[in-house]
């Protein structure tokens, strides 16, 4: 399982008080390292797509014809 999320009827969590929780309920999430490195690894080849295309595109424009529409 990717991502687990239980909802427990409790307002401490091993002896822990959980400030600012309702007192009935808390969520616990449990995800797994498979999903953090895909996040990770997505958004670097997103952002690395997001700047190298229009660097790519700014790179093969004469440098007269980019000024004259600014």
């Amino acid at each position: 399982m990717i991502v687990e999320i239980k909802v427990r009827p409790s307002s401490r969590k091993r002896g822990v008080e959980m400030r600012g929780a309702h007192p009935v309920f808390y969520l616990e999430a449990h995800i797994s390292l498979f999903l953090v490195l895909f996040g990770l690894i997505f958004s670097f080849l997103i952002g690395c797509l997001s700047g190298f295309l229009p660097a790519k595109q700014a790179s093969e424009l004469e440098p007269v014809d980019a000024l004259r529409y600014e």
